[in-house]
């Protein structure tokens, strides 16, 4: 999936930053550009892929559904992500685990933290 995701994108500009919480790896980035369609086309096509865990979208919140994201999830739960297109930049946050489902409170405080960082932006 990661592949089909950077040649959709070739050619844009995209900041990203990872870290790691508890056994929670977290991903951010930044991106010129739209992404929504991009990461929907993508997951949409990669979930018909055999021995890839399928993942459905998940319901925004309602202080981010205003900005209409696309939000998956992996039905073991060990992968919860999320586009946002914004002020002319994509907001990519995921959140992954290996070994167990993934703590959704980091995947939403990273998500909203990163969508207040673009909205103050001059």
């Amino acid at each position: 999936m990661a592949h089909r995701i950077e040649t959709a994108l070739a050619g844009s500009t995209t900041v990203e930053v990872s870290a790691t919480r508890g056994t929670d790896e977290i991903h951010v980035g930044i991106s010129e550009g739209s992404g929504v369609s991009t990461a929907r086309d993508v997951i949409t096509a990669c979930n018909t892929d055999p021995g890839v865990v399928p993942q459905a979208t998940v319901g925004a919140p309602s202080d981010l559904a205003r900005l209409a994201p696309f939000i998956t999830r992996t039905r073991d739960g060990r992968l919860l992500q999320a586009t946002i297109d914004l002020r002319g930049v994509s907001v990519t946050v995921y959140v992954v685990n290996m070994d167990r489902s993934v703590d959704s409170s980091i995947f939403w405080q990273v998500l909203r933290a990163q969508v207040a960082k673009v909205e103050r932006q001059p």
